[in-house]
């Protein structure tokens, strides 16, 4: 191959990557062969004379990738992730290109110097102690080297460990043989640590201690010391302590912080694998997790596990060089240089004396990504696996079995290890997903991993079904095998006994039974009914000083974390974002109108296409209102009546008439996941007899739409509170309709106009009457502040056309509230909207580029909408993570001083705050004992 060819195979290959890639999805995540498949398939014999170089391409395809694990499958869950990135392929590709050894720095300087000067920046990063880095000072000691893994980074060390010991006994014991003394010598490490820290043991001929870890899987002082004081009895030497932050099996953490003093007071190396977990460090907020570190003398972390670097690239860094080299240095004549004395030779760092060109990579991705862009990697991944841990634990069938702190979630089916090993195998061998098993406390679980670069909720949710429904299979079957334990005849029972274990089973049961024993009977295959309502509601966390909750919301199309905001597509769109965009956002939920839906495109148009979801290509769940709120916003075309609301339609002046039941079948036909009743809506300012007679007439045009109601296996109807600002009618309106089965309720007939504070203190008087285990969706709320107060006060749900509407008059939303992007002040400013956001818009585009187009440009509405409905939907994961968390209160305070730096809190938000025990006033004179 030439250079001309090379550069147009070179091309291809990039091609034929990047294809890989983008179709990986399609594939089938493990291969579906037996042992020696490819030995079939390759000839026995190399050929004589060189192929082309398509029949070699051809052959990877049909030969080589059927038998390939794709470890960067969106459905591999395996072990770590296997680190992997464009940057990083490119560096690789030049390493290979200039085909250097670097063994020592003479061989090529570069090769060395970049590693030291990257292992230096990744140590910054971590946040390791000065002494582990080259450059830290003039003096410094310590520094970092590339190993081929985390299992030569462990042998070193201990080699290491084991030379600097036998040096130090030799000063007690100067004619001891070494064999003599090594026979003294034991390390120690976790039964939860790798299995390399026991093949370094086998390797160097030491003794390893294997010691228990406490209930959080986590090595602590007392047992080590406890060990080591019975081992010196024995007259044993301790020399070496194997400590791991994130461990393999569950992502536990050993206490450094005891184990550090007991190892330095022993005079034992103390190193630290945290081959996954490591990378990790980069987050200030996983930094906690390293407490202890300055004890340790070595430390590694594998970037080719989760800091988008491919295989291999394992770094390792020691606070004193000198020691490791001094058990690594062999020197002969034809390796050593003239710069020995002032250079970095890492062949004396390691076993291998060729060492590649490794660091290029590295280097590529760091400056690649930059900090953030790696941080912003590995919090989407833990963000995932708390995801994917509320997944298993809104499944009473199923436990979480780890402290769920980065990317994995072990989990297993509740009942016996043998049910658990029948799950994953016949997961794995679907070929749809792929997990391993790993054992916990004496117990067979299942380890979720996140591992691929670009993972998205919709592989979370597409994970969690085939779990899911594996183990319905599964636990279905078992459940037959059970029940079918009975006799059956004459002989071997009789017919009471035979009768009354029939009589306990379910009709399904007794149908699966009367076939498992040869009574052949007709069954429906459709898919089974789901419950009363299609609609599940999980409390999660609640928080123990407000009314906040957090929960999970099961509906049709997809699962719904709350609390959570809907942005508004009135006919089947937002203004200004489409929604792939929607769903890139990971935008659960949004709602559509049924008043303007039924007038364009109309019903019939809708059902013929299959409902809303079809026709606007949106896979997640809809809310539509019932056309209602028109009642208002279009009363001089309405007219009300017991029948219903007669309509001149906006679009061309014709009459028509809504009435509960056609609000329902426009409902039907729309298609979407929950849907309102036609409620009677006066304006929130209006008092009187009015409000009474809009209160009774939602009640019975409920009984209507419920009636009406065509649906109700696939769509959820939602009654709606109403009584104006009158305490007693609210009280009245919600006990009426809480005697209705229903899934949920919603609070309207508020953020009319009323004043603030009657309006919180009729959501705080909804919230208390309406039942906790059933979602509480408060109707067109969408102000940052409203939500957070709102959220406290116990709503679940909301909606509003605020941000999308604002984004068209070019405002942004922001922690501080809004900027006006037309303003001047914008127009030199290149900063994006908000430095913490990592939505499209502010990934790429400027402020003062905004400015430029805000208002003129239609572009403008699109990126101003990304990032105001981004920011609506961060909020409402921030204070679901807060509430999980037992921070919530703390959250509100931090969003308020934020919002209002001044302290100039509203007063209404200020007495609904109080009203759930949370007292901004009192709290800020703490902090300002002078004001």
């Amino acid at each position: 191959m030439d250079s001309e060819e090379f550069r147009q195979r070179g091309r291809e290959m990039v091609d034929y990557i990047i294809e890989y890639m983008e179709t990986l999805g399609e594939r089938r995540v493990t291969p579906s062969i037996e042992p020696g498949y490819l030995r079939e398939l390759i000839p026995k014999n190399a050929p004589n004379k060189g192929e082309k170089w398509k029949e070699i391409m051809s052959d990877v395809e049909t030969k080589i990738m059927p038998g390939v694990a794709h470890w960067q499958h969106p459905r591999f869950h395996a072990y770590f992730p296997s680190g992997n990135s464009f940057p990083s392929i490119l560096g690789d590709m030049l390493s290979d290109g200039i085909g250097a050894i670097g063994f020592s720095w003479a061989a090529s300087p570069a090769c060395t110097e970049l590693e030291t000067i990257v292992l230096d920046w990744l140590g910054q990063m971590i946040g390791l102690p000065q002494e582990f880095l080259s450059f830290s000072d003039g003096n410094s000691k310590g520094g970092g080297v590339m190993q081929s893994s985390a299992s030569e980074c462990v042998l070193v060390s201990l080699l290491a460990a084991r030379a600097q010991k036998i040096k130090e006994l030799k000063v007690v014991h100067p004619f001891t043989e070494d064999g003599v003394l090594l026979s003294k010598l034991v390390a120690y490490c976790s039964r939860e640590a790798h299995s390399c820290v026991e093949k370094a043991a086998m390797i160097a001929f030491t003794k390893l201690r294997i010691l228990e870890a406490d209930e959080d899987l986590s090595l602590r002082g007392a047992t080590l010391a406890k060990a080591i004081e019975e081992d010196r009895a024995l007259g044993l030497v301790p020399f070496f302590v194997s400590a791991t932050l994130g461990t393999t099996s569950c992502v536990s953490f050993d206490n450094l912080a005891e184990i550090g003093p007991v190892a330095k007071e022993a005079g034992a190396w103390l190193h630290v694998d945290a081959a996954y977990a490591g990378n990790a460090f980069i987050c200030p907020e996983f930094k906690y997790l390293m407490e202890g570190i300055e004890y340790a003398t070595s430390f590694n972390t594998n970037p080719n596990k989760w800091l988008l670097t491919n295989f291999d690239c394992s770094t390792m860094w020691v606070k004193d060089r000198f020691k490791l080299t001094q058990a690594m240095v062999v020197d002969p004549l034809y390796l050593q240089h003239s710069h020995s004395d002032k250079a970095i030779d890492y062949r004396h760092w390691g076993i291998p004396l060729s060492r590649r060109f490794r660091a290029l990579k590295l280097w590529f991705v760091i400056r690649n990504y930059g900090v953030e862009g790696l941080q912003n990697y590995i919090r989407q991944h833990c963000r995932l696996a708390k995801r994917f841990e509320l997944l298993v634990k809104a499944d009473e069938r199923f436990e979480v079995c780890n402290n769920v702190r980065m990317g994995l979630v072990c989990f297993r089916v509740k009942g016996e290890d043998q049910l658990n090993r029948k799950l994953l195998s016949k997961i794995n061998a679907s070929g749809k997903l792929h997990m391993v098993p790993a054992c916990i406390h004496g117990r067979f679980v299942i380890r979720f991993c996140v591992c691929a670069q670009d993972a998205k909720d919709s592989d979370i949710e597409y994970a969690w079904k085939v779990i899911s429904d594996f183990a319905t299979e599964l636990l279905d079957d078992e459940s037959v095998d059970e029940k079918s334990q009975i006799k059956l005849t004459n002989e071997e029972a009789n017919d009471e006994e035979f009768v009354q274990h029939v009589g306990n089973l379910e009709i399904s049961e007794l149908i699966d039974l009367m076939e498992k024993v040869q009574f052949p009977m007709q069954k429906n295959h459709s898919k089974p009914a789901m419950s009363r309502h299609p609609l599940t509601f999980q409390v999660l966390a609640q928080c123990k000083t407000t009314k906040a909750k957090c929960s999970l919301m099961t509906l049709p199309h997809h699962v719904v974390e709350t609390p959570v905001f809907m942005p508004v597509g009135t006919q089947g769109s937002l203004k200004g974002i489409i929604p792939e965009q929607l769903e890139q956002l990971n935008c659960q939920i949004m709602l559509g109108n049924t008043y303007h839906l039924g007038n364009r495109p109309g019903p019939d148009l809708l059902e013929s296409c299959g409902g809303l979801h079809n026709f606007m290509g949106w896979p997640r769940n809809l809310l539509t209102d019932s056309g209602g709120f028109q009642m208002v916003s279009l009363l001089d075309l309405a007219e009300i009546t017991e029948e219903g609301v007669k309509f001149k339609s906006p679009y061309d002046g014709s009459e028509c008439l809504l009435t509960p039941e056609r609000s329902i079948e426009i409902q039907n036909a729309i298609g979407a996941d929950i849907i309102m009743q036609l409620d009677d809506v006066v304006s929130s300012t209006v008092s009187g007899p009015r409000v009474e007679e809009a209160m009774h007439r939602t009640t019975r045009w409920l009984d209507r739409c419920l009636k009406a109601h065509k649906r109700p296996e696939s769509q959820n109807l939602f009654p709606i509170v109403q009584g104006g600002l009158d305490p007693k009618l609210r009280t009245e309106s919600a006990k009426q309709l809480m005697e209705r089965e229903v899934a949920g309720f919603a609070v309207g007939g508020l953020s009319g106009g009323e004043g603030k504070d009657q309006f919180w203190r009729m959501v705080h008087l909804s919230t208390d009457l309406l039942p906790n285990d059933k979602p509480r969706y408060l109707m067109g709320v969408g102000f940052a502040t409203d939500l957070v107060v709102c959220c406290a006060l116990g709503c679940d749900m909301f909606d509003c056309v605020f941000p999308t509407r604002t984004a068209r008059f070019g405002c942004a939303l922001v922690d501080s509230g809004q900027l006006n992007l037309k303003l001047k002040l914008f127009g030199q400013d290149f900063r994006p909207i908000d430095e913490k956001c990592d939505c499209s818009t502010c990934r790429r585009y400027t402020r003062a580029y905004l400015h430029t187009v805000a208002t003129i440009e239609t572009v403008a509405c699109n990126l101003i909408t990304v990032h105001n409905v981004a920011y609506q939907l961060r909020l409402m994961r921030n204070i679901r993570e807060s509430i999980m968390n037992g921070t919530f209160v703390e959250f509100i305070f931090n969003f308020m001083d934020t919002m209002y730096p001044k302290k100039d809190f509203p007063v209404w938000a200020t007495d609904a705050l109080r009203a759930v025990n949370v007292d901004l006033i009192d709290r800020t004179k703490e902090q300002n004992p002078d004001s």
